[in-house]
């Protein structure tokens, strides 16, 4: 950076409605006190510069028309002298009070190495940013290979987010902050900004000269009072500026009558040519891919926009695994991984074309806006990023001058990390940028803080400090039509902004992209939780997670006919806001959850019953000898399936459904046969489905298997699959009772019925004699028994 530069003036277009241009004027003080005066090391008169604070900027607009050559602020040629635009802008009026003001609210903590020449240093390319394009980006469009070696498809972002880092020792976050960072932080609030004089916004006429415009321009912003313009002009000469760096846009042709989005997502330097010189000094860069950029961003929308939902517990698995979220993180977004992880490292690294230095065309996104719509006739985009502000904001008592009821727009920013603070590890881009779960995408979640109490102490925890995590006191969520259901479909986009906070408000791109808007079908992936089972004191129960067959229970006998109190299962915000189950029935589910929390207490998670599940299955397995597992559903352990059945809940989501269960002494079971299990007409599957009670045969061990079911298919959720209940997100978490009771009688239990030979086992016989005419005989040690029974086939 220039060691006398003290400001910076971008200008940032807004819009342009086919006749009249809107621009923004940006004044960035560098990292500077902007209470003290501007040495400048010129002789008096022009040895110092008015502060910052009582600085009240008058600005000329320059264009250069054509963009064959970089902007000079002193051409010779005719082509390339700038021409004048005069302009007026509304100064700042409480700017010296609102700067006092936030000099007061961080008083002792504001650091004072201000007006430091000292440059940040530079990264080594491959060590400053990485990114990992996860399968939807690379889906979105015709992806073959990344653009930069940075961006990465292998596995190395999922090991650098599981590895063990070790944390720096005795790193400790500080509250002090810098002027710069102070400026920084004030531009990401337009309003407060404005306000502070460091934007400041103008029009220009482009009928009015439209031969300017016609093959696209230049357009930079100077300061002409008199005072800064003597210190800029001296010190250019001199070697010693500039005072005051000029940055341009690069406009696009504008052709009169025809309104188009306009955007500047680079900036370029404005040049002077001394008088000595005869050689205009062109920048070194690798403008012809930056040029490209510029073209391909300047109506101020993305391009490669992809969208998912997590499929899984474990949010770097891109496939269902057999392990279902367990929370909903509603819809994951990202856009334009590549180009945004080049930006970062033409911002972090050395200029390949001059090494040692830093490219010197600042970037003009600041953040980004997310629009989305839902899938449907009429359907408007609308934006996740307006807020409305609560009241007429002050300072320490100095207002910023709004009104108390502007709609705005505030950044939404993507910023890379350092894994654990580890210095000597490469920043990454986070896999997804943002996820929607129907709230806005700048605020806090105001809901969530009063579900979880973030607010408060909480008794119980191990932590039960308040997390301070409160509602924001500036703005309020400007809500969408589209609200964010289960089975519905919606669509994004994202518009960028400006440093200004401007951008594309009502427009439409411009240039063609490979993937500008993004689809998702959503759905529900999180499968039901565990039944809430009111069950017998003596009755064993084990619950089951997905793919663990090992059970460890002891048996339970009765004396009498048990029964089985059963209420859905529990579902965690947002995913039973998501089901709109509660919105439909005329209840509040934000409500609920609240009063889940106060009836729990404090240290249970906020749920409440999960309205898809609609069905208890409930199946009915017989022990069988051990390493019989040929007739198994997993064909891994001795228990075979005798019937399985359904059970539905009626009335409330919270009424429980009683299901009785009832022991009988059969003397045969037809095990394999799920449509007649008990060799009997009255209890076969078609009545069993009829009946309340579950009927358990006697002497026999009985393991059920209870789950919750929901119905619907695969528009509303994510996972079916009739072949594997488990990979069905349909079908819920089991729980296992273990049964055993007695017979009642066993009289004749082993006699032999017309269609049942004799036991031969216990005799140790051969195989009955087959007889000419069909029959078979019997040989016992006693005595011979010819037996006119049909032969067994």
């Amino acid at each position: 950076m220039e060691a006398k530069r003290r400001y910076s003036t971008m200008v940032f277009p807004q819009k342009f409605d086919g006749n009249i241009l809107s621009l923004n004027i940006v004044l960035i003080p560098r990292n500077q006190d902007p209470f003290l005066t501007f040495p400048t090391g010129l002789l008096a008169p022009d040895d110092s510069a008015v502060a910052f604070a009582d600085f009240a900027p008058e600005f000329d607009l320059k264009i250069v028309k054509g963009l064959d050559e970089f902007p000079l602020s002193n051409a010779t040629a005719p082509t390339r002298i700038p021409v004048q635009k005069t302009i007026v802008v509304d100064p700042a009026t409480n700017k010296k009070a609102i700067l006092q003001a936030i000099a007061g609210d961080f008083a002792g903590r504001i650091t004072k190495d201000n007006n430091s020449d000292k440059a940040n240093p530079m990264i080594a390319e491959d060590m400053s940013v990485r990114k990992y394009l996860p399968e939807t980006y690379r889906n979105a469009f015709n992806f073959t290979t990344p653009r930069h070696p940075n961006a990465l498809t292998d596995d190395s972002y999922h090991c650098a987010m599981r590895k063990d880092a070790v944390k720096k020792p005795n790193w400790q976050d500080t509250d002090d902050v810098s002027w710069g960072q102070l400026y920084a932080n004030i531009l990401r609030q337009p309003m407060l900004a404005k306000a502070c004089g460091m934007i400041y916004s103008c029009q220009v006429s482009v009928a009015d000269d439209a031969t300017l415009f016609e093959k696209g321009c230049y357009i930079y912003a100077d300061i002409i009072n008199a005072d800064y313009t003597t210190i800029q002009d001296k010190l250019l000469e001199d070697a010693g500026g500039p005072f005051i760096k000029r940055y341009a846009v690069r406009m696009p042709k504008l052709i009169v009558d025809e309104k188009r989005a306009v955007f500047a997502p680079l900036l370029f330097p404005v040049l002077y040519r001394k008088l000595a010189d005869g050689v205009d000094p062109e920048p070194k860069g690798q403008w012809d891919k930056i040029f490209q950029e510029v073209n391909e961003y300047n109506d101020g929308f993305a391009k490669i926009i992809h969208a998912t939902q997590p499929v899984s517990g474990n949010l770097l698995k891109e496939s269902q695994d057999g392990f279902h979220p367990v929370k909903d993180l509603g819809i994951r977004l990202a856009w334009d991984d590549e180009q945004i992880l080049i930006w970062y490292i033409r911002q972090l690294s050395e200029n390949p074309e001059e090494p040692g230095t830093r490219l010197d065309a600042p970037l003009g996104v600041f953040g980004y806006r997310i629009d989305v719509k839902e899938d449907a006739p009429g359907a408007a985009w609308q934006s996740l990023n307006k807020v409305k502000s609560k009241a007429v904001y002050q300072i320490q008592g100095t207002s910023i001058g709004n009104t108390g009821n502007e709609e705005i727009e505030l950044p939404y920013q993507v910023f890379p990390t350092q894994l654990d603070n580890d210095t000597n590890s490469p920043y990454w881009l986070p896999m997804y940028y943002t996820n929607w779960i129907g709230k806005s995408l700048v605020l806090k979640d105001s809901d969530a803080i009063l579900i979880y109490k973030n607010d408060q102490a909480l008794a119980g925890l191990k932590d039960p400090t308040p997390k301070q995590v409160a509602a924001g006191k500036a703005f309020e969520e400007v809500e969408v039509d589209a609200t964010l259901l289960y089975g519905h479909s919606y669509d994004f986009r994202v518009r960028l902004m400006d440093i200004s906070g401007g951008g594309p408000v009502d427009e439409d791109p411009v240039n063609i992209a490979a993937a500008p808007t993004a689809s998702v079908h959503f759905k529900r992936y999180i499968a039901p939780s565990l039944l809430r089972i009111d069950k017998p004191d003596d009755l064993v129960i084990n619950t089951v997670e997905y793919f663990n067959e090992t059970i460890v229970a002891g048996e339970s006998k009765f004396d009498a006919n048990p029964s089985i109190i059963i209420q859905r299962p529990l579902l965690n915000y947002p995913a039973v806001v998501f089901t709109g189950k509660y919105q439909d029935a005329g209840q509040d589910p934000v409500a609920l959850l609240i009063q889940s929390v106060n009836a729990q207490g404090d240290n249970k998670t906020p749920a409440i019953a999960d309205p898809d599940v609609i069905k208890v299955e409930i199946k009915v397995e017989v022990e069988t000898l051990r390493m019989d597992n040929l007739l198994s559903d997993s064909g891994r352990e001795n228990y075979v399936t005798l019937y399985s059945t359904t059970r539905s809940f009626v009335g409330e989501f919270d009424d429980a459904l009683n299901v009785p269960v009832t022991f009988g002494d059969f003397m045969s079971l037809n095990l394999g046969d799920l449509d007649d299990p008990f060799n009997d007409v009255t209890l076969n599957k078609a009545a069993i489905d009829t009946m309340n009670e579950i009927v358990l045969p006697t002497a026999r061990k009985i393991r059920m298997t209870l789950r919750g079911l929901c119905e619907g298919d695969s528009t509303y959720f994510g996972f079916t699959n009739d072949a594997n209940h488990d990979l069905d997100s349909r079908y819920g978490k089991k729980t296992q009772f273990r049964f055993y009771k007695e017979s009642t009688d066993e009289i004749d239990l082993l006699l032999p019925k017309a269609s049942v030979p004799i036991v031969q086992g216990i005799y140790l016989q051969p195989d009955p004699v087959i007889l000419n005419d069909g029959t078979f005989k019997w040989l016992f040690f006693q005595k011979e028994q010819i037996a006119a029974q049909p032969a067994m086939v």
